[in-house]
Protein backbone atom coordinates (compact mmCIF):
# COMPACT_ATOMS: atom_id res chain seq x y z
CA UNK A 1 0.00 0.00 0.00
CA UNK A 2 3.00 2.33 0.39
CA UNK A 3 3.28 2.66 -3.38
CA UNK A 4 -0.36 3.74 -3.84
CA UNK A 5 -1.10 7.35 -4.70
CA UNK A 6 -3.88 9.41 -3.13
CA UNK A 7 -6.31 8.70 -6.00
CA UNK A 8 -5.73 4.93 -5.61
CA UNK A 9 -6.27 5.20 -1.86
CA UNK A 10 -9.51 7.14 -2.40
CA UNK A 11 -10.74 4.49 -4.83
CA UNK A 12 -9.92 1.82 -2.23
CA UNK A 13 -11.92 3.77 0.37
CA UNK A 14 -14.87 4.20 -2.01
CA UNK A 15 -14.79 0.46 -2.76
CA UNK A 16 -14.89 -0.31 1.00
CA UNK A 17 -17.81 2.08 1.55
CA UNK A 18 -19.68 0.62 -1.43
CA UNK A 19 -19.16 -2.94 -0.17
CA UNK A 20 -20.21 -1.96 3.37
CA UNK A 21 -23.39 -0.31 2.04
CA UNK A 22 -24.30 -3.32 -0.12
CA UNK A 23 -23.70 -5.81 2.72
CA UNK A 24 -25.81 -3.73 5.12
CA UNK A 25 -28.49 -2.60 2.63
CA UNK A 26 -27.64 1.10 3.05
CA UNK A 27 -27.87 3.76 0.33
CA UNK A 28 -24.44 4.55 -1.05
CA UNK A 29 -23.56 8.24 -0.55
CA UNK A 30 -22.26 10.49 -3.28
CA UNK A 31 -18.53 11.12 -2.92
CA UNK A 32 -16.98 14.27 -4.36
CA UNK A 33 -13.46 15.61 -4.41
CA UNK A 34 -13.62 19.24 -3.28
CA UNK A 35 -11.12 21.98 -2.60
CA UNK A 36 -11.60 22.92 1.05
CA UNK A 37 -9.39 23.75 3.98
CA UNK A 38 -10.42 20.43 5.55
CA UNK A 39 -9.27 16.98 4.50
CA UNK A 40 -12.90 15.98 4.28
CA UNK A 41 -16.39 16.77 5.48
CA UNK A 42 -19.94 15.47 5.36
CA UNK A 43 -22.79 17.82 4.57
CA UNK A 44 -25.49 16.94 7.13
CA UNK A 45 -28.95 16.49 5.66
CA UNK A 46 -27.38 15.43 2.37
CA UNK A 47 -26.09 12.30 0.78
CA UNK A 48 -22.67 13.77 0.00
CA UNK A 49 -19.18 13.16 1.35
CA UNK A 50 -16.43 15.58 0.32
CA UNK A 51 -12.71 14.87 0.33
CA UNK A 52 -9.79 17.17 -0.46
CA UNK A 53 -6.99 14.92 -1.68
CA UNK A 54 -4.46 17.77 -1.37
CA UNK A 55 -4.96 17.77 2.42
CA UNK A 56 -4.78 13.97 2.79
CA UNK A 57 -1.57 12.06 3.40
CA UNK A 58 -0.01 9.04 1.83
CA UNK A 59 0.75 6.09 4.15
CA UNK A 60 3.73 6.96 6.30
CA UNK A 61 5.40 5.07 9.12
CA UNK A 62 8.45 7.28 9.60
CA UNK A 63 9.13 9.43 11.47
CA UNK A 64 7.19 7.74 14.27
CA UNK A 65 5.32 10.90 15.31
CA UNK A 66 3.91 11.23 11.77
CA UNK A 67 2.51 7.71 11.37
CA UNK A 68 -0.61 7.62 9.24
CA UNK A 69 -1.70 4.35 7.74
CA UNK A 70 -5.00 2.70 6.66
CA UNK A 71 -6.36 0.65 9.56
CA UNK A 72 -4.09 2.39 12.07
CA UNK A 73 -5.70 4.55 14.75
CA UNK A 74 -4.15 7.61 13.06
CA UNK A 75 -5.23 7.48 9.45
CA UNK A 76 -5.14 10.72 7.50
CA UNK A 77 -4.87 8.92 4.18
CA UNK A 78 -7.79 9.21 1.73
CA UNK A 79 -9.09 5.84 3.02
CA UNK A 80 -9.15 7.06 6.61
CA UNK A 81 -10.62 10.46 5.72
CA UNK A 82 -13.42 9.16 3.50
CA UNK A 83 -14.37 6.33 5.88
CA UNK A 84 -14.40 8.86 8.76
CA UNK A 85 -16.76 11.13 6.79
CA UNK A 86 -18.84 8.05 5.94
CA UNK A 87 -19.14 7.55 9.69
CA UNK A 88 -20.86 10.94 9.96
CA UNK A 89 -23.22 9.91 7.14
CA UNK A 90 -24.05 6.62 8.91
CA UNK A 91 -24.48 8.37 12.25
CA UNK A 92 -27.13 10.59 10.71
CA UNK A 93 -29.02 8.08 8.55
CA UNK A 94 -29.13 5.46 11.31
CA UNK A 95 -30.48 8.06 13.73
CA UNK A 96 -27.90 7.45 16.44
CA UNK A 97 -27.92 9.89 19.36
CA UNK A 98 -25.73 12.97 19.13
CA UNK A 99 -24.77 13.01 22.78
CA UNK A 100 -23.43 10.56 25.28
CA UNK A 101 -20.58 9.86 27.67
CA UNK A 102 -17.29 9.50 25.87
CA UNK A 103 -15.32 7.35 28.32
CA UNK A 104 -12.14 5.87 26.89
CA UNK A 105 -10.94 6.99 23.48
CA UNK A 106 -10.40 4.67 20.53
CA UNK A 107 -8.29 7.17 18.57
CA UNK A 108 -6.73 10.54 19.36
CA UNK A 109 -9.50 12.56 17.65
CA UNK A 110 -12.74 12.23 19.60
CA UNK A 111 -13.79 15.64 20.95
CA UNK A 112 -17.48 14.64 20.94
CA UNK A 113 -19.83 11.72 20.35
CA UNK A 114 -20.24 12.38 16.62
CA UNK A 115 -16.48 12.33 16.05
CA UNK A 116 -16.11 9.20 18.17
CA UNK A 117 -18.65 7.39 15.98
CA UNK A 118 -16.95 8.60 12.79
CA UNK A 119 -13.52 7.54 14.09
CA UNK A 120 -14.86 4.10 14.98
CA UNK A 121 -16.40 3.60 11.53
CA UNK A 122 -12.93 4.05 10.00
CA UNK A 123 -12.31 0.48 11.09
CA UNK A 124 -14.71 -0.85 8.42
CA UNK A 125 -11.47 -1.18 6.49
CA UNK A 126 -11.00 -4.36 8.52
CA UNK A 127 -13.17 -6.96 6.68
CA UNK A 128 -14.63 -8.82 9.73
CA UNK A 129 -16.28 -5.54 10.78
CA UNK A 130 -18.10 -4.97 7.47
CA UNK A 131 -21.47 -6.35 8.61
CA UNK A 132 -23.47 -4.48 11.24
CA UNK A 133 -25.24 -7.15 13.36
CA UNK A 134 -29.05 -6.97 13.37
CA UNK A 135 -29.20 -3.79 11.27
CA UNK A 136 -31.97 -5.08 8.99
Amino acid sequence: MNDMNKQDLLKNGIDLITEFCKINNINIPTIKTSKTRYSGYYTYGSNTLHINLDNCRIPQINPVRSWSFPGYFVDRTPIGVITHEFGHYLHEILGFPKMGKLGLHITNYEPNYEERFAETIKFITVPPFMKIPNLH
